[in-house]
C-alpha cells in the first residue's frame, strides 16, 4: 500500500513539473525593436530569447515579396540570440517584415514576425 501511494506521488509530481520543463522561450526583444522606423535597412538584426535556442532556421527579412535576408545564426557567445544578416539596398522605403522560426531544445518549434519600417 505504501509503495503504491509514493509511486502514485511520484507520477504527480513529475506530471506538475513536466509544463516546466518543457517550457518555450520566448522572443524577449529584437534589434531593431517591433515597429521601430529607421532611416535605413540595418546590417544585421539580432533577436534575443527568454533561454538558449537550439537552432535558428533560415529567416526572411521581407518587403513585399523580396528577401533581404542574406543569413541566419545563432550568436556565436549567446546561444539565447539569433543574428540576421541583411543584403540589398538598404534605403529602400517601406515595411519590412522579419519573419523568423527557431527550434527549442526540446525540439519544438516557435514562428514569429517582428516588423520595422525605413522611412
Amino acid at each position: 500500500m505504501a509503495f503504491r501511494r509514493s509511486l502514485a506521488l511520484t507520477a504527480c509530481s513529475l506530471v506538475v513539473a513536466t509544463p516546466t520543463a518543457m517550457g518555450h522561450s520566448g522572443l524577449m526583444s529584437s534589434t531593431p525593436k517591433n515597429g521601430a522606423s529607421l532611416g535605413a535597412v540595418p546590417k544585421s538584426i539580432v533577436l534575443t530569447f527568454e533561454s538558449p535556442i537550439a537552432r535558428a532556421l533560415p529567416a526572411k527579412v521581407l518587403r513585399g515579396k523580396v528577401n533581404f535576408a542574406k543569413r541566419t545564426r545563432l550568436h556565436p557567445r549567446a546561444r539565447n540570440k539569433v543574428v540576421i544578416i541583411t543584403k540589398g539596398a538598404r534605403r529602400l522605403k517601406g515595411v519590412y517584415r522579419v519573419a523568423w522560426t527557431v527550434q527549442h531544445l526540446d525540439g519544438h518549434r516557435t514562428r514569429g514576425v517582428v516588423r520595422f519600417r525605413v522611412r
